[in-house]
C-alpha cells in the first residue's frame, strides 16, 4: 500500500519517527521498483537517499546531537541576555533575546524538531509557521541593529528607515492571515532580504566610521549570517549541491552570528561602562579641581578678610584714638583756655568801668587782650600742627637743605617770637648739607626752642648747636630750666604729657611728640640730657644713611 506523509499531516502519524520525511523498504534479490510523487507549494530540496537502518541510525544520532547543540546554544545565549536584561533594563539586550527567540523557534520548525516533539498532531499551521517566524526574526533584526547601533542619536536618517523596513516585516508575518498564498511569501522573501541585509550592514558601517567600536563585531557577525543565507539560497534554488555546509549554512552561520552578537553586546556594554567610568573619573577631577579652587579662594578670602579686618581695626584704633585726642583736647581746652578767656573778660569788664569813670587805660587793656589772644593763638596752632603732621607721616619729600643757612634762618624766626630769651647759634667750621623734609624739620626745631622758651626763666639764654658724632648729624636746644628727672625722660615724650611743675605754663603736651615723630620719619632718634651748669639738652640725631651732601633729587619715604 502507499505510505502517505507531509506538512498536511500529523508528524505523528508519519511512517517512521523522525523530524523529517522517511520510509522504511525493504529489499530482495528480485528487483523492486518505487513510486515517490512529492507535490509542494514552495521552494523545494528533494534529497533522496537510500539507507541501511545502522548507518541510517548512526546519521540520526549525529544530526539529533548537533541540533540539541545548535538550539541549545541559543537558548542558552537567549536566556542569559534576558537576565542581563532583567538586571540591567537595557533595552538592547530584550531586542537581542527577542531576536534570538525568534530564530530558535524559525530554526526549530525549519530543522522540524517542533513538529516532532512540540506539536505531532497540528496539522495546518506548521505549514505557515516557518515564513512567519522568518519575517517576525528580520523585524527584531532590524530593531536590535537600531538599539544596538544607537541610530536614533548618531544616525537619524537611517533610523527612519530602518523602523520603516522594521515595520514592513511585521506586515509581511501577518501577510498569511490576509490570505496571500505561501507561495507568493517563499518567492518574495529573498528578493525582500537583499535590501534589509544591505540596509543593516550599511548602518554598521557608518555606526563604525561614527566611532562605534562595537560596531565591528556587529558587522562581522551580520557577515557571517548573511554569507549563510546566501549559501542556503543558492541551495534551496539547486544552485550549490546538498552537504552538511550547504544543508546546515543558516544554522551554523546563525549560530556563529549569535555568539559574535553576543560578544558586540558585552564589548558595547564594556565601552559604556569604561566611557561611564571616565566620565565620573572627569566629574571626580573636575569636582576635586573645584574644591581646591574653592579651597584656595576661600583661602584668599579668608587672607583678604583678615586684611581687610587688621585694616578696619588700625582704622578704628586710629579713630579711638582720635577720639581720645578730642577727648583730651576738649579737656584741655577747658583747662588751658579758661585764664586767657577769664584773662580776655576782666580786661573788657575794666575797660567800661574805667570809661564810666573817665579813667583811660585802653592801651594797657588791649595789651593784655592781645596777649591772652595770643596764648589761644598758640594753643590752637600747637594742635593743629599734631594733625598736619599725622597727615604727612607716610608722604614726607627729602631735599637738599644747606643745614648752615637753613638753622640761620630757623633760629632768626623764633628770636621775633622769644624776645624774653637770647637764642644762640653755634655752628662748627664745616656743616654738610643734608636731605631732609625741610618743613617737618622747622616744627621738630620750633618746638624744641619754644618747649625750652617755656620752661626757662625770663631773661635766660637757649643755646642752638649743631654737632657731629661719627656717622650722625645732629641739631641740639639746650635752656636753663629745671633739669628733667631720669624717670620721666622716656614719658614727656607721649602725647599730652607735661612736664612737673607744667599746671602754670601753657601748652598742650604734644611739641615733644612731634620731635620724636619727625626724627623716626628722618631714621633718626631724639636724646635728652642734662646741660652743663643745670637745665636740659634735646638734641635731634640723623644717621649719615640720611645725610648726604652729594645727593640732590626727591625721594619719598613710607
Amino acid at each position: 500500500p502507499p505510505l502517505t506523509t507531509g506538512q498536511a499531516y500529523p508528524a505523528g502519524g508519519r511512517p517512521w519517527p523522525h523530524r523529517f520525511f522517511a520510509f522504511p523498504v525493504t529489499l530482495s534479490d528480485a528487483p523492486r521498483y518505487f513510486y515517490v510523487r512529492v507535490h509542494t507549494q514552495g521552494a523545494m530540496a528533494f534529497p533522496l537517499a537510500l539507507w541501511e537502518p545502522a548507518a541510517f541510525a548512526a546519521r540520526n544520532l549525529a544530526s539529533y546531537f548537533g541540533l540539541a547543540l545548535y538550539l541549545g546554544g541559543l537558548l542558552a545565549l537567549l536566556g542569559y541576555n534576558f537576565l542581563l536584561f532583567v538586571s540591567l533594563r537595557e533595552r538592547a539586550f530584550l531586542l537581542y533575546t527577542l531576536f534570538a527567540g525568534s530564530l530558535w523557534c524559525a530554526q526549530a520548525v525549519r530543522s522540524g524538531i517542533a513538529q516532532q516533539f512540540l506539536w505531532p498532531g497540528a496539522v495546518v499551521w506548521p505549514g505557515v509557521l516557518h515564513p512567519v517566524l522568518f519575517t517576525v526574526t528580520m523585524a527584531f533584526g532590524i530593531f536590535f541593529t537600531q538599539a544596538f547601533l544607537q541610530t536614533r542619536e548618531h544616525l537619524p536618517r537611517l533610523h527612519r528607515a530602518l523602523r520603516l523596513v522594521g515595520v514592513f516585516w511585521l506586515l509581511v508575518a501577518l501577510s498569511p492571515w490576509f490570505g496571500i498564498a505561501r507561495q507568493t511569501i517563499d518567492a518574495a522573501l529573498p528578493v525582500e532580504v537583499i535590501p534589509t541585509v544591505g540596509l543593516i550592514v550599511a548602518a554598521g558601517v557608518l555606526a563604525l566610521r561614527a566611532g562605534n567600536r562595537s560596531a565591528r563585531y556587529f558587522l562581522l557577525a551580520w557577515g557571517v549570517l548573511c554569507a549563510g543565507a546566501i549559501v542556503s539560497a543558492l541551495r534551496s534554488f539547486g544552485w550549490l549541491p546538498g552537504g552538511v555546509l550547504t544543508d546546515y549554512a543558516v544554522a551554523i552561520s546563525s549560530s556563529i552570528e549569535m555568539v559574535l552578537l553576543s560578544f558586540a553586546l558585552g564589548e558595547r556594554f564594556r565601552f559604556e561602562r569604561e566611557a561611564r567610568e571616565k566620565a565620573q573619573a572627569d566629574v571626580l577631577e573636575a569636582r576635586q579641581s573645584l574644591m581646591a579652587s574653592l579651597r584656595e579662594s576661600e583661602a584668599r578670602l579668608e587672607k583678604t578678610v583678615a586684611v581687610r579686618t587688621e585694616a578696619l581695626a588700625v582704622a578704628l584704633r586710629s579713630k579711638q584714638q582720635q577720639f581720645l585726642r578730642y577727648v583730651r583736647f576738649g579737656a584741655l581746652i577747658a583747662h588751658e583756655f579758661r585764664n586767657p578767656l577769664a584773662v580776655i573778660k576782666s580786661q573788657l569788664a575794666l575797660v567800661g568801668i574805667e570809661r564810666e569813670h573817665g579813667i583811660d587805660n585802653a592801651e594797657r587793656r588791649i595789651a593784655a587782650v592781645v596777649g591772652a589772644a595770643g596764648r589761644l593763638e598758640r594753643l590752637f596752632e600747637e594742635w593743629l600742627r599734631n594733625d598736619r603732621l599725622r597727615e604727612q607721616m607716610h608722604q614726607i619729600v627729602l631735599s637738599r637743605v644747606n643745614l648752615a643757612q637753613w638753622l640761620a634762618d630757623a633760629v632768626e624766626e623764633c628770636r621775633r617770637y622769644h624776645p624774653a630769651h637770647a637764642i644762640d647759634l653755634r655752628l662748627p667750621p664745616t656743616l654738610p648739607g643734608i636731605l631732609a623734609d625741610a618743613s617737618l624739620l622747622r616744627i621738630a626745631l620750633r618746638n624744641l626752642i619754644d618747649n625750652a622758651a617755656k620752661y626757662a626763666s625770663g631773661g635766660t639764654s637757649i643755646g642752638v648747636a649743631a654737632k657731629i658724632r661719627g656717622e650722625r648729624v645732629g641739631l641740639a636746644v639746650s635752656d636753663q630750666g629745671p633739669c628733667i628727672p631720669q624717670e620721666r625722660r622716656d614719658a614727656i615724650f607721649l602725647e599730652y604729657v607735661r612736664g612737673k611743675h607744667a599746671d602754670s605754663i601753657g601748652g598742650m603736651g604734644l611739641g615733644l611728640a612731634f620731635v620724636k615723630r619727625v626724627a623716626e620719619l628722618h631714621q633718626g632718634e631724639i636724646e635728652l640730657t642734662c646741660a652743663e651748669g643745670g637745665g636740659n639738652c634735646f638734641c635731634l640725631w640723623l644717621p649719615l644713611t640720611v645725610v648726604a651732601e652729594e645727593s640732590h633729587e626727591l625721594r619719598r619715604l613710607g
